[in-house]
């Protein structure tokens, strides 16, 4: 087992020097738009939602080029938390029990739901060099997100909604610019897109709905090479 680890180890470091691998990490500060779309049947209960809503974002991602071109990256995304407020209006009905009142007389409920999303992402980033210090980049990958207390989906579903703290895996997307300051700083941009899609339904099936939520990110960056 010794020899074994020793071995890898210094295959690992043979790797390396051959590659000559590039490191770098980067702080990425902005602000996400948040539009958000809930929907739910039969309509009766609730109905149709969307808003778009901003909030700051920030993140970390550490990255190795390993070709002029090419990198693998990893980061840990906090898009922020915003609120989202919802009114739903509730018919009022006789004394002889017959629904309905005129709206006037409805009961409006409004729900105020702050909804708090961090993604960690992994994807590969492609870049092209215009002149000696100026660099455009797209990169593509898959992010794994998490919501907190509080899903899309119960912006429009007020009773029970087992789905607390969703995740799941999407496909992300960006575009951005880097310009080198030093041979080791650098500072950029970036504008990201990902997309989130969710259906749900009761163990009865008489309660169904979906969401979207896209998340656009703005961000400024600065970038270490090591």
């Amino acid at each position: 087992m010794k020899k074994f680890i020793t071995g890898l180890v210094l295959f690992s470091v043979s790797l390396y020097s051959s590659a000559e691998l590039t490191f770098f990490s980067e702080a990425l500060i902005g602000q996400s738009q948040n539009k958000v779309n809930s929907f739910i049947e039969p309509t009766s209960l609730s109905g149709n939602y969307s808003s778009t809503v901003n909030s700051k974002s920030l993140a970390l991602r550490l990255g190795v080029k390993y070709s002029q071109h090419f990198s693998f990256e990893i980061s840990l995304n906090d898009h922020g938390d915003f609120f989202n407020e919802f009114e739903n209006r509730l018919p009022t009905y006789l004394p002889t029990g017959v629904c309905c009142s005129s709206q006037e007389f409805d009961s409006v409920v409004v729900a105020k739901n702050q909804i708090e999303t961090k993604s960690a992402r992994f994807g590969l980033k492609g870049e092209l060099a215009l002149t000696s210090d100026f660099v455009v980049n797209a990169r593509i990958g898959l992010a794994y997100w998490k919501y907190g207390n509080i899903t899309p989906q119960q912006i429009t579903y007020f009773g029970h909604y087992p789905y607390r703290k969703e995740s799941g895996n999407d496909i992300y997307y960006s575009l951005g610019a880097e310009y080198k300051l030093t041979e080791q700083l650098y500072l950029g941009f970036e504008y990201s897109l990902l997309s989130i899609k969710k259906s749900f339904s009761n163990e009865e099936a008489t309660i169904s709905g979906y969401s979207d939520h896209y998340i656009k990110d703005l961000s400024l960056l600065i970038g270490w090479q090591f």
